[in-house]
């Protein structure tokens, strides 16, 4: 393996973790100003919205994770 190859996977979770930290910074820097874009009825419809994907999220999760318990119970 080359060293830019090493360098490139050594930098790249830091680069990833710094971007994603800067756009949740920006994201709740400016909560203020989406709750005054969305209004009260577009705040508790994206809450219901993220809700629904919690739940068929963690839905998922049980439904890829019950036939692995099976199998290793039965192995």
């Amino acid at each position: 393996m080359s060293i830019f190859a090493h360098s490139i996977t050594a930098l790249a979770p830091v680069l990833v973790f710094l971007t994603i930290s800067l756009i949740v910074w920006i994201a709740l820097h400016s909560s203020g100003t989406i709750m005054h874009v969305f209004s009260a009825s577009g705040i508790e419809a994206s809450s219901r919205l993220m809700g629904f994907f919690l739940v068929f999220t963690s839905v998922q999760f049980v439904i890829n994770s019950v036939p692995e318990i099976i199998a290793d119970y039965h192995a």
